[in-house]
């Protein structure tokens, strides 16, 4: 495990450099930070922390249940309405960049759903549980499971593998950003053979843009809030263009998940 590593590595670090006497010491602590004798100023070796630790002395089964992931639920647009203005916030108070919190998790509701499709998030930083605690990891011993169980959706967290004593519980963020300075900041220290250095996928600023650009260009977006914003719901010469919007909802499996709550101009649009 990861303990053990750290050990073998520190170990073999000793014997390279022949003990451990006080200018060894200082040859290792060139960062001079509280780190300890092994802080190299360009690699500094530490150890990242731990989130949740396994502590029954039984361990976890594989596939058992581990824990339910809940929290605040937001519709997308409002999620990305409160997104913008904790960044607003941010650039005010300070100039330093800031990695942005993963507790957030996503959870996609099926075409099938009565009350139709939805991507809702889940927030849980003000009420949650231990779940959005655990760290990440490029390969995790616990995954996460949407579910529908009493008739309401359940995001379960499961075990991958046994899990023993003292090992700590990690499952895999797959977050994706657009931010170049985001993602390079992003340094996984899961430590596991198959890492992938980061924990954020890089996503471009244009990608998934390309049906937007060819059928769908920022004028004429912009022309369509427009319209939206304008249109008399009220006014019956619109009776046969609701019908169609109508349509166009149903076919497309959106109903009250994402329109309840949302302004008239959004629905329209």
């Amino acid at each position: 495990d990861d303990v053990d590593m750290a050990q073998t590595l520190l170990k073999a670090i000793t014997r390279s450099c022949g003990g451990q006497s006080g200018s060894h010491k200082h040859a290792l602590n060139i960062g001079g930070g509280s780190e300890g004798v092994f802080c190299e100023e360009f690699y500094p070796i530490y150890p990242k922390g731990n989130g949740v630790v396994c502590m029954d002395a039984r361990g976890i089964a594989r596939n058992q249940f581990i824990v339910e992931y809940f929290g605040e639920v937001y519709p997308s647009w409002r999620w990305y309405e409160k997104c913008d203005l904790q960044k607003q916030v941010t650039r005010a108070l300070t100039d330093a960049p800031e990695l942005p919190d993963f507790f957030n998790i996503m959870l996609e509701r099926h075409n099938n759903d009565p009350d139709g499709y939805d991507v809702l998030f889940v927030d849980p930083i003000k009420r949650g549980n231990f779940g959005s605690r655990f760290s990440h990891s490029c390969a995790p011993n616990t995954q996460t499971v949407p579910m529908a169980v009493n008739g309401r959706y359940v995001i379960g967290i499961f075990a991958l593998q046994p899990i023993r004593y003292g090992q700590e519980l990690t499952f895999d963020y797959n977050s994706v950003t657009e931010c170049e300075q985001e993602y390079r900041s992003a340094i996984c220290l899961c430590s596991r053979w198959r890492c992938r250095g980061t924990y954020l996928a890089y996503a471009g600023s244009n990608t998934y843009q390309q049906i937007l650009s060819r059928s769908h260009n920022n004028l004429h977006r912009q022309a369509l809030i427009i319209k939206a914003c304008c249109d008399d719901d009220g006014d019956d010469g619109k009776e046969q263009e609701r019908r169609v919007d109508n349509e166009l909802k149903q076919r497309c499996s959106i109903s009250t998940s994402i329109l309840n709550g949302a302004p008239f101009w959004l629905k329209k649009f």
